[in-house]
């Protein structure tokens, strides 16, 4: 099915809305035609929603063109100088875009750099998995200290807000324990996210040997959303996963992390799938 939408002008709510009414699913097709951005506050949060479904298409509308124009001088910083510096053209086309609503948009991409997405890319054996560790508090460094919000991670007695999620699912679950027991392992993820990683009601009654890895996967992913968690490590989780199930982690992943403003360090082999999920990407051999 094919699918047309217009004028979203930043009412993320009303975006998500609209998607649940036609139901959209991966084989559909949806064309945005423009001024998805401004007036509204979410309209940078409704284009990176639409970045993580490869079949949503947005098109450039006039708001859009407008803040292309202005946006490679202003996303520099912005002083009394630069200002300053602006020659008439660039006052007129800042002027239009503030005044037909580019505000919000503008100061939604000054925020982008306050809940980063971090990938981390390096050849095997190079430490990744030792590194995520030390961060989660699993092992203690040669040198330093770790530290979140001034505080060694120690001291988070009850549930530790740095969460890891491992390559490896079955090795990290008591293979005793129903899944749902598994799930009460975490900080009380809430049902929201149990449906939105597809987990199904029946699989809650299960033991871990009775899933597959990416049922298993699911669960874990759940357990480590919990309420109080601010981090998300996540060790080359899609890894041994196939491609269809990759995308449906790594989307609702993205979502649920930019939502609640939760950090996240990715860890993969794969630079596509870090430059498709992250911020930025860091090379460790180039460090």
């Amino acid at each position: 099915m094919i699918y047309v939408m217009s004028d979203l002008h930043g009412c993320f709510d009303k975006y998500k809305e609209m998607l649940s009414l036609i139901d959209l699913v991966p084989r559909d097709t949806l064309y945005v035609l423009g001024d998805v951005i401004d007036r509204g506050p979410d309209g940078i949060k409704i284009l990176r929603d639409m970045m993580l479904r490869p079949n949503v298409f947005p098109l450039l509308g006039n708001h859009e063109f407008t803040a292309a124009v202005c946006l490679p001088w202003l996303m520099e910083e912005v002083t009394d100088q630069s200002l300053a510096a602006l020659d008439e053209t660039q006052l007129a086309a800042l002027s239009e875009w503030i005044t037909n609503g580019g505000g919000p948009t503008l100061r939604s991409l000054k925020q982008l750099t306050q809940e980063e997405r971090v990938g981390l890319i390096a050849p095997s054996g190079f430490g990744k998995t030792t590194f995520c560790k030390i961060l989660a508090g699993y092992e203690k460094p040669d040198e330093g200290e770790v530290l979140l919000d001034g505080r060694p991670l120690s001291v988070y007695k009850d549930y530790c807000p740095v969460q890891m999620i491992w390559q490896h699912p079955e090795q990290v679950v008591n293979p005793r324990l129903r899944m749902k027991d598994v799930l009460a392992d975490g900080d009380h993820p809430k049902q929201r996210i149990v449906e939105g990683l597809g987990i199904e009601p029946d699989w809650l009654n299960r033991y871990p040997a009775e899933l597959s890895g990416g049922e298993l996967q699911r669960f874990c992913i759940a357990r480590a959303l919990g309420e109080r968690t601010q981090f998300i490590l996540a060790d080359e989780i899609s890894t041994m996963l196939d491609l269809i199930t990759q995308s449906q982690i790594w989307s609702f992943l993205v979502r649920e992390v930019e939502e609640r403003g939760i950090g996240l360090l990715a860890v993969s082999h794969s630079t596509p799938l870090l430059q498709q999920v992250c911020t930025r990407v860091e090379d460790l051999e180039k460090c």
